[in-house]
């Protein structure tokens, strides 16, 4: 069975997302998403993106093309992960969340497997995997979806740990590692 995964970097084009001291959120974003999807291919995924440029695609665009998918790979194991950073007006808050739709077994399991990776493998505070109703990628996407947010780039340490290209290896790999254990 093929095993596909929809990256979506978030933000992009005119919608910088969240803004940090050296990053805007739509560029760490896409860095991040084509790590991952690197990872993936070598082992043995199918890896669409949304985007793979500094474009702006709507969100009905994102999942339209995440359904789209499942559509043509009907007998696929498939799920969509959105790339995102966290911000919040105090600096000193930061640490790692996991996002799922409120009733996606799949989607739920999905944002655990992520999860105990990033558990693992990033020095964060965790805040845990959490039920998302709000968010439009997750409540309009078929396949199983999770929208992470690895860390806060308003927070300044978290934010230069990210700078360093070998961390964003390790956060790429966490989410890869999630991704390949909830395909398995």
């Amino acid at each position: 069975m093929s095993r596909i995964v929809i990256l979506d970097p978030g933000h992009g084009g005119q919608d910088p997302g969240a803004t940090g001291r050296i990053f805007k959120e739509k560029e760490i974003n896409l860095i991040i998403a084509r790590k991952i999807k690197e990872i993936l291919e070598e082992w043995g995924w199918v890896v669409y993106m949304t985007r793979d440029e500094d474009i702006f695609v709507p969100l009905k665009s994102r999942t339209d093309f995440a359904n789209s998918i499942v559509a043509k790979h009907k007998n696929a194991k498939t799920c969509f992960v959105s790339c995102h950073f966290n911000a919040y007006p105090d600096k000193n808050v930061g640490g790692w969340e996991v996002y799922h739709f409120p009733g996606s077994t799949q989607g739920e399991k999905l944002a655990k497997q992520i999860a105990k990776y990033f558990k693992k493998q990033l020095p964060l505070r965790a805040r845990g995997v959490k039920p998302e109703k709000d968010f439009y990628v997750l409540r309009h996407t078929i396949p199983p979806a999770v929208l992470i947010e690895p860390l806060f780039i308003s927070n300044p340490l978290e934010e230069k740990w990210i700078s360093d290209r070998g961390n964003q290896i390790i956060l790429a790999d966490a989410i890869a590692f999630g991704v390949d254990c909830w395909g398995s």
